[in-house]
């Protein structure tokens, strides 16, 4: 799943700024993942944003003990609408967490970024539905996604899908 950011970013990054925001990217895992893959790594600024700042400081002193703090940002809420933008918008394993995900959505593709991608994204042919995850004793909402319902969002706020893959491996 990593490697679509990768290849999105090597292809805006080229000649011109790249500006990511990570949603729910926690510690700053996928940049730390793919930042040794970029081509032009002085023209990628990657922004995490969530809102559990003990894992920031894990990201933080990460970049810190490899030497690169000045490639990766953290921050706790999405930017006002004017002051920052990005080219991309990445979500990984978050949106499944966001109760009202529509309207979510849509106040994210306000921002206008040039792409915007899901990865790990739990959807297909069936009814969005909500069900509960457990993880290590600990349960949490979790919704399953009619993948078409999401196709929809995107292409009524002018978004068009460009590509769609099965995850490459399991991680329920």
């Amino acid at each position: 799943y990593p490697v679509f950011p990768c290849l999105i970013a090597n292809l805006l990054s080229q000649s011109n700024p790249c500006h990511i925001y990570d949603f729910g990217g926690g510690t700053g895992f996928i940049y730390f993942k793919i930042f040794p893959y970029l081509l032009h790594p002085e023209n990628v600024t990657y922004h995490v944003v969530d809102s559990n700042p003990e894992l920031f400081q894990i990201g933080k002193e990460h970049a810190k003990s490899i030497g690169n703090e000045n490639g990766i940002f953290f921050h706790t809420e999405m930017p006002k609408k004017g002051n920052e933008q990005f080219d991309i918008l990445y979500i990984n394993t978050s949106l499944q967490y966001i109760y009202d995900y529509s309207s979510f959505l849509i106040s994210l593709l306000q921002y206008e970024p040039q792409y915007v991608i899901l990865t790990r994204l739990s959807a297909g042919d069936m009814k969005t539905y909500i069900t509960s995850e457990n993880v290590h004793g600990h349960t949490t909402p979790y919704i399953f996604f009619n993948f078409q319902e999401i196709v929809d969002i995107f292409s009524q706020n002018g978004f068009r899908l460009l590509f769609k893959s099965p995850c490459a491996r399991e991680v329920f």
